[in-house]
């Protein structure tokens, strides 16, 4: 994302905006599977606080995934 701000790039933009979707897409899934973990697992609450740490792990992955689309965003306007 640096080098686009030096050289915006449209194929560069696209290339990465298909890869972060990728990931996203593949977090997602990930998130789904959890939650149905967690709801599995309402007797045991040492595996439910793992699950739930690692749904918390995911939201921040979201987040940070977020603002990189935001970034390409802005470079796609340029």
């Amino acid at each position: 994302i640096m080098e686009l701000k030096m050289e915006p790039n449209e194929q560069k933009v696209e290339t990465i905006s298909v890869e972060v979707n990728a990931f996203e897409d593949g977090l997602n899934q990930t998130l789904i599977s959890l939650a149905q973990q967690a709801d599995k697992e309402l007797g045991n609450d040492r595996v439910r606080i793992e699950i739930i740490e690692n749904i918390k792990d995911i939201y921040l992955k979201q987040k940070y995934l977020l603002r990189i689309k935001e970034s390409l965003n802005t470079f796609a306007a340029l």
